[in-house]
């Protein structure tokens, strides 16, 4: 819901959210944990980050398509 709101395209969150998964499943070594051991503050981080890169690559290609 937090990526919904953010997006508002529930495809794309959807696209976002199994790209972060999958990331996260092949390489569980990326994951950092703070002093109490939860990752929860890096995975939300990791995951805004990729929702912004993923929203730009896709507002970069519409734009692409948008000047032929």
């Amino acid at each position: 819901m937090w990526a919904l709101k953010r997006t508002g395209n529930k495809e794309l969150t959807e696209d976002i959210a199994q790209n972060f998964w999958i990331i996260i499943w092949t390489n569980p070594a990326i994951i950092k944990v703070n002093d109490n051991s939860s990752a929860k503050d890096y995975l939300l981080r990791y995951f805004s980050y990729r929702m912004l890169d993923y929203i730009k690559s896709a507002g970069v290609q519409r734009l692409g398509n948008e000047s032929k």
